[in-house]
């Protein structure tokens, strides 16, 4: 298991934990150590071999596994999880749509179409991205977004969304983009539009 796959492991069961039992400050190290003998164990206890599809994860998936948990992180960490899924089904969509990107992560990095990204290059928005989450609140939030980030980077992902549904915005405003749509739904704090 090389260094990424150690990390985007530590990454997705670090905020598991946390929502369980909140983990006090340590140093990276030793908790990456930690957790690398804790899942090196746990596969050598293993009786069967883990799925193909499980055996190796790309750098590639653990690039797009990032990308997607920053979106959902700027874009929805005030959602339940409906409103995260819903969000992320957009980008989901966009991926599969002729007139967008093809991976997750050039889907948001698309240039004025998601309100974090206006104004800030890549190493300013990774700069402000994850602070530690302090509320019950925000761990859950935290949680429910590694999750459904590692489902996409995965291949696992079933959006809520139908395939039309590309766009959305918060409830707060009226864009005039969106007076030329059809509103689809409206979950938590967005609205979500059918082209």
């Amino acid at each position: 298991m090389n260094t990424n796959n150690i990390d985007f492991f530590i990454e997705h069961y670090w905020f598991q934990a946390n929502e369980i039992k909140p983990v006090k400050q340590r140093s990276t190290k030793v908790l990456k150590t930690v957790l690398t003998i804790v899942l090196a164990l746990s596969c050598f206890s293993c009786l069967t071999p883990a799925p193909a599809a499980e055996q190796h994860i790309t750098a590639d998936q653990v690039k797009q596994y990032t990308c997607i948990k920053e979106a959902l992180h700027y874009e929805a960490r005030g959602e339940h999880q409906a409103g995260m899924q819903a969000v992320l089904s957009v980008i989901h969509n966009r991926t599969k749509h002729k007139e967008f990107p093809k991976t997750y992560c050039d889907v948001i990095k698309q240039p004025m179409q998601f309100s974090y990204r206006n104004g800030f290059s890549n190493q300013e928005v990774r700069l402000n991205a994850f602070k530690p989450a302090n509320t019950r609140s925000e761990q859950q939030a935290s949680t429910i977004a590694a999750d459904l980030a590692y489902r996409a980077a995965m291949g696992r992902f079933k959006p809520s969304m139908q395939p039309q549904v590309l766009y959305y915005c918060s409830t707060k405003i009226t864009p005039t983009w969106s007076k030329k749509m059809k509103t689809y739904a409206t979950i938590g704090n967005h609205r979500f539009f059918a082209t």
